[in-house]
């Protein structure tokens, strides 16, 4: 059954294929569509993602953008497209539209009721779902990256019990209301519009020498006004968080790379060792040493593929 997002009704979204990959700027794939509802994310570096749009005259046109860290892409069903040029990690997910009487995970849905179609007909998933090409591109104003995280997580776990697969629906229920905060960012809007863009700064530019200035300027505000604010609605420092979000650059590179701990910490953004590792201690309660010892037996470069896809053919 293929379904677009504008069409759901009371359906299930199955998880049919999923993956978490470091990737280098060698992969490619070729254009392809499939009938399945698409989420990609980039958590680190940047890729080139290629899609068909409609052009004049009813042709069709391949145009490409360049996502970098902390964009991510909704693409709808059957919409051709590829990704190429490749280099960080892309965490990805591809959802198979089912009827609930055919896929019921030990009886979840008799416990929850989750109406999908009331995300796409109300709020910003409506505009998403009625988008003109059938894709949409946003920026991760807030806590995407974690949820899309955190479900990939679940789903590597398995579900092989109801409370897990109770606990998959809340967590993809809560991706889906992120990504719907994140489109209905707009015109600024007080204070809440410049911790955003804030954060948004910080996702785009961790790995730079970038000063607290720097953000001021971008958001458009004094440096002393922004860090009052900021502190005031995330109960921390905007160093803290820039510190924060360079650290888990780092674990992501510690998981895939065979970079040194000094490598990894210049391109986490860290100007020294020794300041790299005291940060990242006390975030993670261990050196990157010892960080990357523990996780050496888990899987970083986890996928589940098990979908079905069409090379396109430009007629």
């Amino acid at each position: 059954m293929t379904v677009s997002l504008k069409d759901l009704r009371n359906e299930a979204l199955e998880p049919i294929s999923y993956y978490m990959k470091a990737f280098d700027k060698t992969f490619s794939m070729d254009r392809h569509y499939h009938p399945y509802i698409e989420l990609m994310y980039c958590q680190s570096g940047q890729f080139c993602f290629e899609v068909c749009e409609a052009g004049e005259n009813g042709k069709r046109k391949f145009v490409t953008h360049k996502i970098s860290a902390g964009e991510f892409i909704i693409i709808d069903a059957m919409i051709p497209h590829r990704i190429y040029e490749t280099e960080g990690v892309i965490y990805n997910m591809e959802f198979k539209v089912r009827n609930k009487a055919e896929y019921n995970p030990f009886g979840v849905f008799d416990v929850l009721s989750i109406n999908f179609s009331t995300f796409t007909r109300q709020g910003a998933w409506a505009q998403i779902a009625q988008e003109k090409n059938g894709y949409c591109i946003l920026s991760d104003m807030e806590n995407v990256e974690m949820c899309f995280r955190i479900f990939l997580e679940e789903l590597f776990d398995g579900t092989n019990s109801f409370e897990q697969a109770f606990a998959a629906q809340g967590k993809l229920v809560m991706l889906l209301a992120e990504i719907g905060k994140c489109k209905m960012i707009g015109k600024p809007n007080g204070s809440l519009w410049y911790i955003r863009r804030t954060q948004e700064y910080i996702n785009h530019h961790f790995s730079s020498d970038i000063r607290i200035d720097d953000i001021a300027e971008f958001v458009g505000v004094s440096k002393a006004y922004l860090q009052r604010i900021f502190h005031a609605y995330t109960g921390t420092t905007i160093l803290k968080t820039l510190n924060s979000v360079r650290v888990e650059r780092a674990k992501q590179m510690l998981m895939s790379s065979n970079l040194s701990v000094g490598q990894i910490g210049a391109q986490s953004g860290f100007r020294n060792s020794q300041h790299f590792i005291y940060e990242f201690k006390c975030s993670a309660g261990v050196t990157p040493s010892e960080y990357r010892k523990r996780q050496h037996y888990k899987t970083y470069n986890h996928e589940t593929m098990n979908h079905e896809s069409d090379p396109f053919v430009d007629e």
